[in-house]
């Protein structure tokens, strides 16, 4: 059972091992070595990355919006009045503003 522990730990999405009781095998092919060797750890673990994993989609939420909100406003501005008000300068500014505040 020992040896198909390195194959499997490479093939999951995230693979955990333990630190005290788990082999050095095990340790060197896992993505996470859990220090404490407790399961409610993992609870932990999981629940760390998700919300990590929420964070980011939020982000990239949010900065599609304002990106799409740019656009929108550039092209009606253009087709109505026949002039940008916002030159890529101005974008490029507005874009890392709202990368520097979240």
């Amino acid at each position: 059972m020992e040896s198909m522990m390195p194959p499997a730990l490479n093939e999951a999405d995230i693979g955990l091992s333990m630190g005290i009781q788990g082999t050095e095998v095990a340790k060197e092919s896992s993505d996470i070595i859990i220090l404490d060797d407790n399961f409610a750890s993992i609870v932990k673990v999981v629940r760390w990355g998700r919300s990590v994993y929420e964070n980011i989609q939020k982000f990239i939420q949010f900065q599609l919006i304002v990106n799409a909100a740019a656009l929108v406003i550039n092209v009606v501005a253009a087709v109505s009045f026949g002039d940008v008000p916002l030159n890529a300068v101005q974008v490029n500014i507005i874009n890392n503003l709202c990368t520097h505040l979240t």
